[in-house]
């Protein structure tokens, strides 16, 4: 081994004499500090020739000599690439030779200066100087650029984890031999099982993370979600973890489950402090007081175990509830057929959005976050083609180890209520509220809220329900076996946000009722937001959101695209539209000449411009045309205000608008004719503002080639 170093050490040193030894033109010059007339000897030459490998490295010389004020490490680098590059262009070397300027003198060096950079960049620690290192230093060696890529993968990990399991498994394998690359990627999967304490997950930490502190980290995780899921015997759970560094832990998991086994309250109470059992214990000895209105005395009660369970979320939070004053506004009245509003009460499991795109359901099935099966909330979401797909949890934080169940989401789509037993509740089952943070996803959802002691007792309230409006709210108590209902006029605090319903009857232009699916769609984002179906009388309902513009829009073969929209976008109380569609045969259009009306577009008042929300609508209508193959005249219409001629060269622009969209498309132009009325052929009467904007449209006509 020693015999070895020495001859690396004597061919390094061979290196370093061969760099030395180099005869470069501006030599002389730059030893004599005379730097300003080599720089100009430097870039005269490169003038002429910038591929002169030999005056490429003076510039290198030049540019990285400690003595030059003008010294510039980026640009010694520069002119080092290129002698790099010019050695190997320059066809008569012998110059070169007599320089004793080589290749490998030429790389070594490359790779010295890779190296000065990378160290810069790697103390710098940013993403920034590690990529801007990768893009310069391009012929720096595989080392160094696995050196600086495996740094960009950390600080992105560091920057913001990846918020995959799999992915984070991913990396821990690829880089298991790497002390601080595991260190960040183990930090990162502990802050995800922080939030989300999947069981499974961490026993897989607990045996592959490689930090002592992070393993015991985990065990205290998992033991802390068997605390929550009200487990009284931890023998399991100690049989596998290792409790030498927690006795005490251990001790007082002991007592638990040795005074579970008495049913003594009392000292469960105490025992199990901080522990869901425990919780569910003290809850038990407050119950009579709370069930007779005796908050005073519960919270009495309650202090004499604050000793035990310090800071204890649920212990504080009930202490909370039951200290805020009863809001006396809140009457809660026993529902009987005699009561003075009607709705029909179910006890179900199971709730359907508004759009009929999502159901939500409770079903008993151990989640992962659980140690035994519970009732969790679970949700079905439909495909593009209307099938509903697999089952998947509704996620944290709405479930809980223990049950959640009666889930009921207002047509608000946002604004869920459901029964729970294992959030904070006031004892038995509590209605609770949660809200929707992303409408394009059904997993995110707010911290459940319980909505109080107005509502919630010691027994155990499920059902929660609320009218469309949200005035109304009917829940049930269920008391020896015995199911009560009730109702009360929504507080503020927990009502949802505010809805229309829209309702009316489809027939078509004989007056029959017709069975078709109205599809609805958001027209400013495109998106379509769900249907509803007739009935056999043609009736049909939908509740929708406030804050959108919607479009709705009936498709069927043998009817024209007959479409309207209702803006929501500025309405923020509940209201009920009634809405009657009439819908024209095909086969009529083309025989009878009937025209249709383009409801569903839009432009800026007084001007021919389509606007984006559009555009659906047209893509609808160019569609039909080319199924169909038929030709048709576009006309414009307006209303009766304003000059005359403005208004029907107005009425020709926006004809030809949608006719030149159509063509664009791809529509046949010799198909389509435009025609502008004006004000001639009013619909409705333009004394009002609603009849106005009636007389202001676009219609389309069937005429025979």
């Amino acid at each position: 081994m020693k015999y070895l170093f020495f001859l690396l050490t004597i061919l390094f040193c061979g290196l370093q004499l061969n760099a030395q030894d180099v005869k470069y033109p501006t030599q002389k010059l730059m030893s004599q500090g005379n730097y300003a007339l080599a720089e100009t000897e430097i870039k005269t030459a490169l003038a002429a020739d910038a591929d002169d490998c030999l005056y490429n490295f003076c510039a290198y010389k030049l540019y990285s000599d400690e003595n030059f004020s003008g010294k510039n490490q980026d640009l010694a680098y520069d002119y080092l690439v290129r002698a790099k590059v010019s050695y190997a262009k320059t066809k008569d070397k012998s110059k070169l030779s007599k320089a004793k300027l080589s290749p490998s003198i030429i790389n070594r060096l490359v790779v010295k200066y890779s190296q000065i950079a990378l160290d810069n960049a790697l103390q710098a620690n940013t993403l920034d100087a590690c990529q801007q290192f990768l893009s310069k230093y391009i012929y720096a060696n595989d080392n160094q650029k696995k050196t600086a890529i495996d740094r960009i993968t950390v600080l992105n990990i560091q920057k913001s984890f990846v918020q995959n399991w799999d992915s984070l498994k991913y990396y821990q394998n690829t880089y298991k031999n790497s002390p601080e690359f595991v260190s960040v990627i183990q930090d990162s999967m502990y802050q995800m099982l922080k939030k989300d304490p999947v069981i499974d997950r961490i026993k897989w930490s607990y045996i592959n993370f490689k930090s002592p502190e992070l393993r015991d980290s985990a065990m205290l995780l998992l033991h802390k979600v068997y605390e929550n899921a009200g487990v009284y015997n931890f023998s399991d759970f100690w049989s596998q973890y290792s409790y030498k560094n927690y006795p005490e832990i251990k001790a007082k998991d002991d007592l638990v489950n040795e005074t579970y086994k008495t049913g003594n309250k009392l000292k469960l109470a105490i025992d199990g402090a901080q522990y869901r059992v425990g919780y569910d214990a003290l809850l038990d000895l407050v119950k009579m007081r709370i069930n007779s209105n005796d908050y005073e005395g519960a919270i009495y009660k309650l202090n004499s175990f604050a000793d035990y369970y310090g800071d204890d979320y649920y212990f504080n939070t009930l202490k909370k509830m039951l200290l805020a004053p009863m809001d006396e506004s809140i009457v809660v009245k026993k529902y009987s057929k005699d009561s003075d509003t009607k709705i029909q009460l179910i006890d179900s499991d199971t709730t359907y959005s508004s759009d009929g795109n999502a159901v939500i359901f409770s079903m008993k099935m151990k989640n992962s976050s659980e140690i035994m099966p519970s009732k969790n909330l679970f949700i079905k979401v439909r495909d593009r083609f209307g099938n509903f797909g697999p089952a998947f949890e509704i996620g944290n934080p709405v479930n809980s180890p223990g049950d959640e169940t009666t889930p009921f989401l207002h047509p608000d789509m946002k604004t869920l209520y459901f029964a729970s037993n294992g959030h904070n509740n006031i004892g038995g089952s509590d209605i609770f509220m949660s809200t929707r943070l992303n409408e394009d996803s059904w997993t995110e959802w707010s911290e459940p809220v319980n909505i109080g002691k107005e509502f919630n007792t010691a027994y155990n309230e499920s059902n929660f329900k609320i009218t469309n409006d949200g005035t109304i709210a009917y829940f049930s108590r269920l008391v020896d076996n015995v199911i009560t209902w009730y109702y009360v006029e929504t507080p503020q605090n927990i009502k949802p946000e505010a809805v229309t319903a829209i309702s009316g009857k489809v027939t078509d232009n004989y007056g029959k009722p017709v069975k078709v699916k109205i599809s609805w769609e958001d027209l400013e984002t495109r998106k379509l937001i769900g249907w509803a179906e007739t009935k056999s009388n043609g009736t049909y309902t939908i509740v929708l959101p406030e804050g959108k513009n919607y479009g709705y829009f009936i498709n069927n073969d043998l009817f024209f695209p007959v479409s309207s929209n209702v803006d929501l976008r500025d309405v923020h109380e509940f209201k009920e539209l009634k809405n009657d569609i009439t819908i024209v045969k095909i086969e009529d259009m083309v025989n009878k000449q009937i025209p249709i009306v383009l409801n569903n577009l839009f432009f800026e008042a007084g001007k021919s411009e389509l606007l984006p929300a559009s555009l659906t609508e047209l893509q609808r209508v160019y569609n039909i045309l080319v199924e169909k193959k038929l030709k048709v005249e576009i006309s414009g219409h307006t209303d009766n205000s304003g000059d005359d001629a403005v208004n029907q060269l107005l009425s020709e622009a926006r004809a030809k608008a949608v006719k030149d969209y159509l063509v664009e498309l791809g529509y046949d132009s010799g198909l389509l004719v435009t025609i502008g009325y004006g004000k001639k052929k009013p619909i409705a009467n333009n004394d009002t503002p609603e009849g106005r904007q009636k007389n202001r449209r676009v219609e389309l006509r069937v005429l025979k080639k």
